[in-house]
């Protein structure tokens, strides 16, 4: 590993950054989640499901596009950032990632303007297309951009930054969501040119930041350096999007835009695994540099994964569990039909996150090549299934493809990262998480409810279930007994202290 060694620290302290850390980071994913769906309650009832799908295929043309155009740029500056021979020249690694990512948005920007006509015939299939893709192509510099900045901040670690920038950027789409499309009902450019906007008033927000910390500079040899890091990243991502949102490109070939409308929206709702997984992820992928270069490292990572797949578990669980009642309260009725397919994209995006966990091992060895080998693999399984089973059943082929996908590209992450480093695994306590949720599962499925009144409180009792379970089995060890009872304890100490002061 190109990477400097840590000092030695406590493995507690390093569990403990990654908690702060992870806890830290779902603010703004959690608060996020949160926000869109009080925006579906508005959007729903506003927007058509022909608005709904094509807003949703905008958000994938523009995210395919920078992947494209090398939007995956500012990944690398973890890697030369804790570099050995960097370690004096981190305002440079820093502006180069930033000033790189600008430049490389405005050039796609560019590259893209003349293909509006072909993307709305032959992706779209609507003319309308015509109206909003000129916005997306002026706002991709600060979308590159944007990304670059956050990069910075998570891995220079300021957490609390990363957390206001971000909450900042949320604010903005909610506020604009709220009055242009929910009071004006200005209904598809409202939505597009807020969510846009955002990225570049947070942008100009972390400029201003950066500048008053470092004066960033840019080498155009580290530059390449960087570029060379990033292409296989970018590849491997361009094969990610296909699998994550290729079937509704496939969907709107054989079915309506409606569909892909429903469609869209039960994925969004079984995405949401990656909300938790995303804030972990975000610490781990700037950190696993430094955690992987500790000498127990290892020992770090084998604990960090069981309390990953501990994480996906439990939030696919409640999705699985949650998702009737949660849709029936929350949107319209014509887009029930989203809520079956929810425990499986539910499920295939918690597999998805354990093998995104253990292929973070690839970029710590400065092996980014073997991220693309796995990606572009369940790709080209994944794009069969979608033309395989997506004209037969709809939107079900889609979620069962993207299920058999992300199981095969676990399998592959398991095996190429173990032959690149060999690693160990809790397998008991595996197997103890992955027992209770069959058992509750099984439960689910085996006694339907169909009032409303009656779900919420079945899904209430069956997710109680889960973690009396574990206790009953004894999944925690005697230092995670110890670190809870003496969170227990801390906060009944600062609860008797707020009494107190009252």
């Amino acid at each position: 590993m190109s990477t400097a060694q840590v000092p030695g620290s406590s493995r507690h302290s390093v569990f403990h950054g990654a908690l702060k850390g992870t806890g830290l980071y779902s603010i703004p994913l959690v608060i996020q989640r949160v926000a869109s769906i009080f925006l579906l309650s508005i959007t729903t009832r506003i927007l058509s499901s022909d608005d709904f799908g094509m807003l949703s295929l905008l958000e994938q043309v523009s995210a395919v596009l920078a992947i494209l155009l090398c939007g995956m740029f500012s990944s690398a500056l973890g890697y030369f950032y804790f570099r050995k021979d960097m370690e004096g020249r981190r305002g440079e690694v820093v502006g180069t990632a930033v000033w790189g990512s600008f430049l490389l948005g405005a050039a796609a920007g560019l590259i893209c303007w003349p293909a509006m006509g072909i993307l709305a015939r032959v992706v779209f299939r609507n003319p309308d297309a015509l109206r909003y893709l000129p916005i997306v192509f002026v706002f991709m510099p600060f979308g590159f951009g944007v990304e670059a900045l956050l990069g910075w901040l998570r891995v220079e670690d300021r957490q609390a930054v990363f957390v206001r920038a971000s909450l900042l950027r949320v604010a903005l789409v909610v506020l604009g969501v709220g009055v242009l499309v929910g009071l004006l009902k200005i209904r598809i450019m409202a939505y597009l040119a807020t969510t846009l906007f955002s990225s570049a008033a947070v942008s100009a927000v972390l400029i201003v930041y950066l500048f008053r910390r470092l004066r960033p500079t840019i080498s155009f040899s580290l530059f390449a350096q960087m570029f060379r890091f990033s292409l296989p990243l970018g590849f491997s991502m361009i094969a990610m999007f296909v699998i994550n949102f290729g079937d509704q490109f496939v969907l709107r070939h054989y079915k309506s835009l409606g569909e892909v409308g429903i469609y869209a929206l039960g994925y969004k709702i079984g995405m949401i695994v990656s909300v938790p997984y995303g804030s972990l992820h975000a610490y781990w992928a700037a950190q696993v540099y430094k955690i992987l270069g500790r000498e127990d490292g290892e020992t770090v990572f084998t604990r960090l994964f069981t309390y990953t797949v501990l994480l996906v578990t439990s939030v696919a669980l409640a999705l699985t569990l949650g998702s009737a009642p949660g849709l029936r309260i929350l949107v319209a009725s014509k887009f029930w039909a989203a809520i079956p397919l929810i425990p499986v994209i539910a499920g295939a995006y918690a597999i998805r996150s354990v093998g995104e966990f253990l292929r973070c091992r690839f970029l710590a060895a400065g092996r980014p090549g073997y991220e693309p080998v796995c990606t572009w693999t369940g790709m080209a399984a994944c794009v069969a299934l979608y033309f395989i089973l997506i004209p037969r059943i709809g939107m079900w082929g889609g979620a069962i493809a993207t299920l058999g996908t992300f199981l095969l590209m676990g399998v592959i992450s398991v095996v190429a990262t173990y032959r690149l480093s060999p690693y160990r695994v809790e397998g008991l306590r595996l197997l103890k998480i992955g027992g209770v949720s069959a058992a509750i599962l099984i439960l689910f499925y085996a006694v339907p409810v169909s009032s409303l009144v009656l779900q919420i409180g079945w899904c209430s009792l069956l997710l109680a279930l889960f973690p009396a379970g574990l206790w009953a089995l004894r999944f925690a060890t005697p230092g995670e007994l110890a670190a809870l009872r003496s969170a227990a304890q801390r906060i009944g100490r600062w609860r008797q202290g707020v009494a107190e002061a009252q």
